[in-house]
C-alpha cells in the first residue's frame, strides 16, 4: 500500500511539472531582462512539446507539440505588442538569444537518441519523435519571426544564429541550408546538403586562419602604413584644432577609406594610434612627425600631472575606439614585453624611458575608459603579484621585528647596536631579492623624487621577471593622477598595507599626496551650518529633525570615509611621520566639522557642550580615530604643536570617547609588549612600537636622574617625551609611584610642562591602573596580612590628590564614576582615592575626624564651631594651602546631575552590606570588616559637609543658589531614603539634615517654589518616619523630641567661645609677630594676610552661632514640654530615647556622641518634664556595656567619647561637695523608679543612693572592659584599650578597679604576644593609667596607701640603679679585659659589645631601617644618649638582667613606655596619636633614589606646638602624646597612617 501511494504521488507531481506555464510569465521575465528565468522557462516549455514518455503514442506527442507551439506563438506576440518601442526591442532580442541556446540544448540530447531510420514509412519518419516535435516547433518560430519582421526596423536574426550553432542535420529539416546546392550534388551521387554545408565550413576555416591573404608587403602596405603614419600625426600636431566636429568626422572618414584602399591590417593600425598617442602625450620623438607638433601639445613634466589633453589627442581617441578595443590590452602587453626584453639585454636607459612613457600611455588609456584594467591586469600580471608581495613582506616583518626587539636589549659591554646582527644581514639579502621581482620602473620612481628610503632598491637588483613590477609602476601612475578608487579594488587592502611598508616613499606618499587633494576638495566645498540656536548642554548626534545636524553629520561621515580610505594604508607603515604639516591638517579638518556639529558655549559653571556617549559618534568617524588619527601622534618626534592639534579635536568629545581611544591606542600593550597580540588580537605597528620603546628609554633615563635640584630641568626632558607618548610615560612614572610613594610630590610637580593631552592621559592611566585594566590586572588591594591597604593603592590616593590639586580643569569625572560602578557592586576599597580628592585637591581635611580616639579636647570642642574654627583647630593652627579652583572644580562636577548624592546613598548601601553581606567574595576579617565600615562612614561625612558647606557665609532670604539648595536638588525625600533605598533612620537624617534645617528658615513663599518644599517637617513626612519604628516608641516619645534630637547639631546648642577666643588671640599675636618683622618673606606676607582674614572670619562666626544657639536654646524651653509623651518618671521613656536616639547618632561621629551627651544633660538642666537623667545615665552604662562587644573600632571611639562627656559631670557629681544637690536634687531628672515589695514608686535619688549608683556604674563599666581586654577577639580587646585609653582621666576612680585593669594589662604587654599593635596599645595605656594613678587621678584611693607605694617604688628603683651600675662597672672591666688582649689599631678585630657601640654617636645601622630584636634607638627623643640610660633603661646582657617584680614593672613602664611604644607601634594603625615622625626614621622597604627628607610631615590632627599641648593638659585632657612611631613602608603624610 505503501508504495501504490508513494507512486500515485509521484504521479501527480509529474503531471503538476508537465501542465504548461502561464503565457504572461515570458512577459514578465522578458520586461525584467532575467535571462536566468528566462531560459528555465523556455526549456520548461520545450520540454513539454517534446517529451516521448508515453512510448508509442505518437498522437499524445503531437499535441503537446501543437500546444507548445500555440504558447510560444501568444507569448512572443503579447511581448511585442504590450512594450514600446525600445523595451520591446531589448526584450525580443533577449527571447531571440535564449531560444537558440535552449533549440541547441534539446537538439543536442534528442539527435543522439536511436533510431531506425530504415524501417520509416514516410519521410517524416526518419528522425526520432522527440527530434521530430523539436524540427516543427523550430519551423514554427522561423515563420513567427518572419511574421514578426515587419515590426521591427531591423531584421530579426533567429535564422542567421541557427546557422551559425546549430547542427546541420537540423538546419537541413528545416530548410535553413541551400537546398539547390544538395539537390544538384544528389543528382550527382555526391552527398546531400549537410555534407555540402560542412565541406563549406572546413573551406571557410582553412581559408580564414591558414591561407595567405596579403602579398608585396614590403612595397603597397608600407606606403599605406606611412601615409596612415603621417596623416595621425598631421591631425595630432594641432595645425587645425579649430576646425569643427564635421571636419572631424570626414577626417576619420578619410582614415579608413586609406585603410580600405591598401587593405591595412586593423591591428597594424591601432598599434600606429597608439605609438602616435605616447609621442603626443609624452614627447616621443616619431618618424614623420611633423617639426611642430612638440610645440603644439603640452607635455607633462612630472609624472604625477595629468597630461593636457587638446583636441589632437580627443579626435586620437575616437580614432582609437572605432578599432576593436578588446586588442589594445594585448597589444600593449607585446610593446611592453619587447621593450623588457630589450633592457634586459642592452640595459640602455632610452628603454627605461620608452617603459616609461608607454606605462603612463596605458594609465592614461585606463584613465580613459579605453582599456579595462582588471582585463590587463588578470591577463599579464596579477597570478603572481600577490604572492610575491606577501613573502617579501614577510621577511621585511622579520627583519624589522628583529631590529625593534634588538632596542630593548641591554649590552653590559657598551657596544649595543655597534656589531650588526648575522640574522639581519641574512634577512636583507633575502629582502633585497625578494624585492626584485617587485622592483618599479626606474624612471617612475625617480618622479617621487630620492627614494633611497624604500626597502629595495632598484638599481641594484636584475630581476628575469618585471611584470610585476611594471604593474606596481602602472598603478602608482594612476594613483598619482587620482584614480585611486578605480585602483583600489585591483589588490587587497592588505595588500595595499603590505606595499606601503615595502615602498614607503613610493605608494606611503602617494597615498597622503591623495588624502591632502581629497581635504583641499572638501574643504573648498560647502559645508552645512546648524543654527546658532543650540544651546542644550547634553547635544548629542541623534537630533533626527533637525535638517541642518543631519546633514552635517552626513558631511562628516562622507569627509571621514573619503580622506580614511587611503590613509588606512599606511598605518602599518608609519609613514605619515614624514607629513606632520598633513597630520595637523587632518586635524583642523575634522575639529571643523565636529564644530559644525557640536558648539563649544561655555556656561556659568565653565562645562563645554561635548557629546556624552561612544554610541553617539558615527562608527566611521569613531574607527578613523582609534585606528589612525590617535596612534600616530606616537611617530612624529616631539611637537607640542602636533599634540595640540589632536587634542583640539579629542577634547570635543567626552572623556568615555577619549578614553576608549586611548585604550585603542594602548592596544595589548606598551612598548615591548606591544609585539604581541593582545586578548582582541591583532599586533601594533612596528614603527609604532619602535618609537614606543625609544621614548621608554628615554623616560626611565630621565627617571633615574630626577630629583629636587633639578626637577626644573628634567621636566623639560618630561615633557618632551610627553608630546608623543604620554601612555609609555605614566606608564613607567605611576609605576615608580606605586613602589615608592615618596616621589609623589616630584612627580606632581614634574608635570608643569606637560601640554594638555598629556595631562587628560595622565587622568585615564591613573584610572586604569586602580582598575586593573593596566599595570596588572587583578591586583589585590591589600597587604599580605589582609587587613590593611596595599602600598601601591595608598600611593596612587596620595597622587591622584595632589595632581587633581594642581591641575583642577584635567578631567576626573571619569574616576567618579568608576568609584560609583565600584560602590554599586559592594566594593569600598577604593574608597580612599574619593578621600583623598576631597581632602587634598577639595581642601577638606579638617572635615576627616579619623581615628577618633586620637581627637583631644582642643580638636572636639573646635569640632563644635564653624568651619575655619574645624580647620584652625584640627591642624592646630598649620593649615596647609588649598587651591580654591580645585574644589570649586569638584564640588561642580559632584553637583552636576546629583553625582554627589549618589555616591551618598551608595556609600551608605555598601556600608551596610560589608557587614551582611556573606557571598563568597566577602570580606571574612573581622579588623577588616570593621576598618571598611568605618571608611565609609567617615568618607560619607566628609562628603556631606563638602556638598552642603557654604564655608562659612550665611546667606539670608535667598536659598535656592546655596550648596544646600543644590544638594537637595537631586536627594530623595526621607520617605523614598527609607523604603526605596532601605537606609535606616540615623543614615536618613544625617544626609536629610542640611535641607530640613535649611527648609525650617525659610519663609513659607520661597518654600512652595524652591525643591527644598518636599524636606517640609509635614505631617506626611512625620507619618514616613513614624511608621517606621515601633508603635510602642510612640507612646514614650513624641516626634517633636525626634525632629529636634535629629534636625539639630552641637554647634546649634553650643558655642565653643573659650575657644574661639583663644583662636582670636592666637592669630593676632601671629599678625603682630609678622608685622615686627623688617623684612618678612613673601610666604609670611600671605600668611599674615590669611591671619588677618581668620581672625576677623572668627569674630563673625562666633557672634553668628552665639545668636543661633540663642535662638535654638530658646526654641528648646519652649518645646520641652511636647517632648515625652507623658510627665511621669518612666524607665522605659529613657530605654526608649537612648535606643532610637542616642545610641544611633553616637555611633556616627565624634561630633554626634558629644552633640548626644549635652542634649541629654541639657534636656536634665532645663527640667524636661518626663525625663530622668538617673535612668538615662542607668540605661546608658546597661546599653554601652553590652555593646562594647559588636562595635567596630570608630564606633567605639564615639562611645568613648558619650563616656567621657557623662562621666566627667558624673565624677563631679559624685565627688565634689554640694554639687549634686545643686545641680541634680530638685528636678525632675533626680527622680528614679524604685521596685520594693513588688510596688513601683518614683522618687528622688538622694547623694547617698546616688554614690551606690555611682559605683554599680563604675564596676558595670569596669568588668565589660576587664572582659574585653581578657577576649580572644581582637576586636574587643582594640574596644577595650580605645575606650580605656579615652576614660584614663576620669576613670576608673578607685584602686581597686584600677589594680585589676594594670593586672589584666601585663599579659598584653608581654614581648611574646603576637599582636603588635595590641602590645603597643596596651603598652600605652598602661603608662597613661600609671601615670593618672600617680597624678592623683584615683580620687578613691588613701592618702596612706599611695604614700607608702611611693616610697616603696622609690626604694625599688634605687635598689634597681644599684645593680645597674654595678652591671656596668663589670661591662666596662670585661671591654678593658678585651681591649688589652687584642688591642685596638685593628678595626676589624675591635670589639662589637655594647660598650664598643656606645663610645660611636654616629653608629651604623641597616638601611632598611628594622632594628634587631631587643635593641633599642639610641637616639630616641624620649631618652638620653648616654650609656647610663642605656643601662637605666634595661639595655644590658641578658645574664645580668633579673626578672622585674609588679611594682618594678610599674615603674619600667613609666621609665621606659615611650620605647616600648616606639617598637611596637610599627604596626598600629588605628590607635596611635602620632606626633611628628623622628627625623632620622628609616623605611623598612627600599626607597626610591629621590632625598625625602623634606617631604616628611606630620599627622595635622595631633598636636604641634607646645601651646596645644599645654591648652590640653590644662583642659583635664592630661594625657600624654606617644612617642612617634616608624610605620613600615608609609609616608609621615597626613592621613595616610591613621585612616587605614
Amino acid at each position: 500500500m505503501e508504495l501504490e501511494s508513494e507512486a500515485a504521488a509521484a504521479t501527480t507531481q509529474q503531471h503538476q511539472q508537465e501542465e504548461l506555464p502561464d503565457p504572461t510569465a515570458l512577459e514578465v521575465v522578458a520586461a525584467a531582462d532575467n535571462e536566468e528565468e528566462c531560459q528555465r522557462l523556455i526549456l520548461r516549455v520545450l520540454d513539454y512539446g517534446t517529451n516521448n514518455d508515453t512510448g508509442d503514442d505518437i498522437s499524445l506527442l503531437s499535441n503537446r507539440t501543437k500546444e507548445t507551439i500555440q504558447w510560444l506563438e501568444s507569448s512572443i506576440t503579447a511581448v511585442v505588442e504590450s512594450s514600446s518601442s525600445s523595451s520591446s526591442s531589448a526584450a525580443f532580442e533577449l527571447i531571440e538569444d535564449v531560444l537558440v541556446d535552449c533549440l541547441w540544448l534539446c537538439g543536442s540530447k534528442s539527435i543522439s537518441l536511436p533510431w531506425n531510420a530504415t524501417t520509416a514509412t514516410t519521410t517524416e519518419q526518419k528522425f526520432h519523435p522527440t527530434v521530430q516535435a523539436l524540427v516543427e516547433i523550430s519551423r514554427a518560430l522561423l515563420l513567427l519571426w518572419n511574421t514578426l519582421t515587419t515590426s521591427f526596423s531591423e531584421q530579426t536574426q533567429l535564422a542567421r544564429k541557427l546557422q551559425e550553432n546549430w547542427f546541420p542535420v537540423l538546419l537541413e529539416a528545416v530548410n535553413l541550408v541551400n537546398n539547390d546546392v544538395g539537390s544538384s550534388a544528389n543528382s550527382n551521387g555526391a552527398g546531400n546538403a549537410a555534407d555540402d554545408l560542412m565541406k563549406r565550413l572546413k573551406q571557410y576555416n582553412t581559408i580564414t586562419n591558414y591561407k595567405q591573404q596579403k602579398y608585396n608587403l614590403l612595397q603597397e602596405e608600407s606606403e599605406g602604413y606611412s601615409k596612415i603614419l603621417q596623416y595621425l600625426c598631421h591631425h595630432c600636431s594641432g595645425s587645425d584644432n579649430n576646425d569643427d566636429n564635421d571636419n572631424d568626422d570626414k577626417k576619420l572618414i578619410y582614415l579608413w577609406q586609406l585603410v580600405g584602399t591598401f587593405e591595412l591590417d586593423p591591428s597594424r593600425v591601432i598599434d600606429l594610434c597608439l605609438d602616435v598617442l605616447e609621442s603626443n602625450l609624452f614627447g616621443k620623438k616619431m618618424n614623420g612627425s611633423s617639426s611642430s607638433s612638440s610645440s603644439s601639445i603640452e607635455i607633462a613634466d612630472v609624472a604625477n600631472s595629468l597630461p593636457n589633453i587638446t583636441k589632437g589627442i580627443r579626435w586620437l581617441l575616437d580614432v582609437i575606439s572605432e578599432c576593436s578595443s578588446d586588442k589594445i590590452p594585448a597589444l600593449m602587453r607585446f610593446k611592453i614585453e619587447n621593450i623588457n626584453n630589450n633592457n634586459a639585454t642592452t640595459n640602455d636607459s632610452s628603454t627605461s624611458s620608452s617603459s616609461s612613457s608607454l606605462l603612463k600611455t596605458v594609465a592614461f588609456l585606463v584613465r580613459e575608459n579605453k582599456m579595462d584594467l582588471r582585463t590587463f591586469m588578470e591577463d599579464y600580471f596579477e597570478p603572481s603579484l600577490g604572492p610575491n608581495i606577501d613573502i617579501a613582506y614577510e621577511i621585511y616583518r622579520k627583519k624589522e621585528r628583529g631590529r625593534v626587539v634588538a632596542l630593548s636589549r641591554v649590552s653590559l659591554s657598551g657596544n649595543n647596536g655597534s656589531k650588526e646582527d648575522p640574522k639581519q644581514i641574512e634577512l636583507a639579502n633575502k629582502l633585497k631579492l625578494a624585492m626584485g621581482t617587485l622592483t618599479l620602473n626606474n624612471d617612475i620612481d625617480k618622479d617621487n623624487g630620492d627614494s633611497n628610503n624604500d626597502t629595495a632598491t632598484t638599481t641594484t637588483i636584475t630581476t628575469t621577471d618585471g611584470g610585476n613590477g611594471q604593474i606596481l609602476s602602472l598603478l602608482l601612475i594612476l594613483i598619482r593622477w587620482g584614480e585611486w578608487e578605480l585602483v583600489k579594488p585591483m589588490l587587497s587592502s592588505s595588500l595595499w598595507s603590505k606595499l606601503c611598508c615595502l615602498m614607503p616613499e613610493s605608494f606611503g606618499s602617494v597615498f597622503l599626496d591623495v588624502t591632502e587633494e581629497r581635504i583641499k576638495v572638501d574643504a573648498t566645498s560647502s559645508t552645512p551650518k546648524l543654527n546658532k540656536g543650540i544651546t542644550n548642554n547634553t547635544a548629542s548626534l541623534s537630533h533626527e529633525n533637525d535638517a541642518d545636524v543631519v546633514s552635517a553629520i552626513q558631511g562628516l561621515v562622507r569627509a571621514v570615509r573619503s580622506i580614511s580610505d587611503p590613509l588606512s594604508c599606511v598605518i602599518q607603515s608609519g609613514s605619515i611621520a614624514s607629513r606632520p604639516v598633513l597630520f595637523c591638517h587632518i586635524c583642523r579638518y575634522l575639529r571643523a566639522l565636529l564644530t559644525d556639529i557640536i558648539h563649544e558655549e561655555n556656561d556659568t559653571s565653565g562645562n563645554t557642550t561635548t557629546i556624552n556617549t561612544i554610541d553617539s559618534v558615527p562608527k566611521e568617524v569613531f574607527s578613523f580615530l582609534d585606528t589612525f588619527l590617535v596612534p600616530s601622534l606616537s611617530l612624529f618626534p616631539s611637537n607640542p604643536a602636533i599634540s595640540t592639534e589632536l587634542f583640539s579635536v579629542l577634547k570635543i568629545l567626552s572623556y568615555e570617547i577619549r578614553y576608549k581611544l586611548y585604550e585603542g591606542w594602548e592596544g595589548s600593550g606598551l612598548e615591548k609588549a606591544g609585539l604581541f597580540g593582545g586578548a582582541a588580537g591583532g599586533t601594533k605597528p612596528l614603527p609604532n612600537v619602535e618609537s614606543e620603546m625609544v621614548a621608554g628609554k628615554a623616560v626611565r633615563y630621565a627617571l633615574k636622574r630626577l630629583s629636587k635640584d633639578n626637577i626644573r630641568d628634567m621636566s623639560r626632558q618630561l615633557a618632551k617625551t610627553t608630546h608623543s607618548h604620554p601612555l609609555v610615560v605614566y606608564a613607567t612614572i605611576l609605576s615608580q609611584i606605586e613602589s615608592y610613594d615618596n616621589m609623589v610630590e616630584v612627580m606632581v610637580e614634574a608635570q608643569r610642562f606637560v601640554n594638555p593631552l598629556g595631562l587628560d592621559v595622565l587622568s585615564y592611566c591613573m584610572l586604569g591602573r586602580l582598575s586593573g585594566t593596566s599595570g596588572g590586572v587583578n591586583r589585590s588591594r591589600l597587604k599580605e596580612d589582609g587587613v590593611h591597604v596595599s602600598q601601591w593603592l595608598q600611593s596612587l590616593e596620595a597622587f591622584a590628590g595632589e595632581f587633581y590639586k594642581g591641575r583642577p580643569f584635567v578631567e576626573f569625572r571619569g574616576l567618579v564614576f568608576y568609584l560609583m560602578r565600584r560602590l554599586k557592586d559592594g566594593n569600598v576599597m577604593e574608597l580612599g582615592m574619593l578621600r583623598t580628592l576631597l581632602e587634598v585637591a577639595g581642601g577638606y581635611s579638617f572635615a576627616d575626624y579619623s581615628p577618633a580616639a586620637s581627637l583631644n579636647e582642643v580638636q572636639l570642642d573646635g569640632r563644635s564651631g564653624s568651619v575655619t574654627l574645624k580647620r584652625e583647630t584640627m591642624s592646630f593652627g598649620i593649615v596647609e594651602k588649598t587651591n580654591p579652583v580645585a574644589a570649586n572644580r569638584i564640588r561642580d562636577v559632584l553637583q552636576t546631575d546629583g553625582l554627589g548624592v549618589s555616591m551618598l546613598i551608595l556609600i551608605a548601601q555598601a556600608r551596610d552590606r560589608i557587614i551582611f553581606d556573606s557571598t563568597k567574595g566577602a570580606f571574612k576579617e573581622v579588623k577588616l570588616v570593621g576598618n571598611l565600615y568605618d571608611t565609609c562612614q567617615v568618607v560619607m561625612s566628609i562628603l556631606l559637609e563638602f556638598l552642603t558647606d557654604d564655608d562659612g557665609k550665611q546667606v539670608d532670604g535667598n536659598h535656592s543658589s546655596t550648596p544646600v539648595a543644590m544638594y537637595s536638588k537631586f536627594l530623595p525625600s526621607i520617605e523614598d531614603l527609607q523604603s526605596i533605598y532601605g537606609l535606616d533612620m540615623a543614615t536618613v537624617w544625617l544626609l536629610c539634615r542640611p535641607s530640613v534645617k535649611t527648609a525650617l528658615q525659610m519663609d513659607s513663599e520661597s518654600l512652595e517654589t524652591s525643591c527644598l518644599k518636599r524636606f517640609e517637617l509635614t505631617e506626611d513626612v512625620r507619618k514616613s518616619y513614624s511608621d517606621s519604628l515601633p508603635e510602642s516608641v510612640w507612646s514614650l516619645l513624641t516626634p517633636k523630641l525626634f525632629e529636634f534630637f535629629y534636625m539639630n547639631n552641637m554647634s546649634d546648642i553650643y558655642c565653643p567661645e573659650g575657644l574661639l577666643l583663644s583662636e582670636i588671640n592666637r592669630t593676632e599675636k601671629e599678625v603682630t609677630r609678622i608685622k615686627g618683622l623688617k623684612s618678612p618673606a613673601k610666604n609670611e606676607s600671605d600668611e599674615l594676610e590669611r591671619l588677618a582674614a581668620v581672625s576677623k572670619q572668627l569674630d563673625n562666626d562666633m557672634k553668628y552661632q552665639n545668636k543661633r544657639v540663642e535662638s535654638t536654646l530658646n526654641d528648646l524651653n519652649k518645646e520641652k514640654v511636647n517632648f515625652f509623651a507623658s510627665e511621669e518618671i518612666s524607665r522605659e521613656a529613657a530605654k526608649a530615647f537612648l535606643i532610637y536616639c542616642i545610641y544611633p547618632r553616637t555611633t556616627q561621629s565624634p561630633d554626634d556622641a558629644m552633640y548626644s551627651s549635652a542634649v541629654a544633660f541639657r534636656l536634665h538642666k532645663i527640667w524636661t518634664p518626663g525625663f530622668s537623667i538617673m535612668h538615662y545615665l542607668d540605661e546608658l552604662i546597661s546599653i554601652v556595656s553590652g555593646a562594647l562587644f559588636g562595635v567596630t573600632e570608630a564606633e567605639a571611639a564615639n562611645l568613648a567619647i558619650l563616656l567621657y562627656q557623662t562621666l566627667k559631670v558624673v565624677n563631679q557629681w559624685r565627688h565634689e561637695d554640694g554639687l549634686y544637690d545643686k545641680e541634680v536634687l530638685g528636678k525632675p531628672g533626680s527622680s528614679m523608679e524604685n521596685n520594693e515589695d513588688g510596688e513601683t514608686t518614683v522618687g528622688p535619688v538622694s547623694h547617698k543612693d546616688f554614690i551606690q549608683l555611682y559605683n554599680k556604674w563604675q564596676y558595670s563599666l569596669g568588668a565589660a572592659l576587664i572582659g574585653c581586654l581578657k577576649s580572644a577577639e581582637y576586636i574587643h580587646t582594640r574596644t577595650g584599650l580605645v575606650v580605656l585609653s579615652r576614660l584614663v582621666d576620669i576613670f576608673p576612680t578607685g584602686p581597686s578597679l584600677g589594680n585589676k585593669l594594670l593586672q589584666v594589662l601585663e599579659p598584653l604587654q608581654d614581648e611574646s604576644s603576637s599582636r603588635p599593635d595590641i602590645r603597643a596599645s596596651a603598652s600605652a595605656y598602661g603608662m597613661m593609667l600609671a601615670k593618672a594613678r600617680d597624678d592623683g587621678k584615683w580620687v578613691e584611693e588613701d592618702e596612706n596607701a599611695a604614700k607608702k607605694r611611693a616610697e616603696k617604688e622609690k626604694e625599688a628603683a634605687e635598689e634597681r640603679k644599684k645593680r645597674i651600675e654595678k652591671s656596668f662597672r663589670e661591662l666596662e672591666r670585661d671591654s678593658e679585659k678585651i681591649t688589652a688582649q687584642i688591642g685596638t689599631d685593628d678595626r676589624r678585630d675591635r670589639p662589637r659589645g655594647g660598650l664598643a657601640r656606645d663610645n660611636h654617636h654616629n653608629d651604623r645601622r641597616p638601611d632598611s631601617g628594622r632594628q634587631a630584636p631587643g635593641a633599642r634607638d639610641v637616639n630616641s627623643n624620649n631618652r638620653s644618649g648616654s650609656d647610663f640610660t642605656r643601662m637605666e633603661s634595661g639595655e644590658v646582657n641578658g645574664r645580668d638582667r633579673d626578672r622585674r617584680t609588679a611594682r618594678d614593672t610599674d615603674d619600667d613602664r613609666r621609665r621606659d613606655g615611650g620605647d616600648n611604644m616606639q617598637r611596637g607601634g610599627r604596626d598600629d594603625d588605628k590607635w596611635r596619636r602620632d606626633g611628628p615622625p623622628p627625623r632620622n626614621s628609616k623605611r623598612s622597604r627600599d626607597s626610591s633614589p629621590i632625598d625625602d627628607r623634606n617631604s616628611e610631615r606630620s599627622n595635622i590632627k595631633r598636636p604641634r606646638t607646645e601651646e596645644y599641648n599645654h591648652s590640653s593638659r590644662q583642659g583635664g585632657n592630661s594625657r600624654s602624646p606617644e612617642p612617634p612611631s616608624t610605620r613600615n613602608g608609609r609616608s609621615s603624610r597626613r592621613g595616610n597612617n591613621s585612616r587605614r
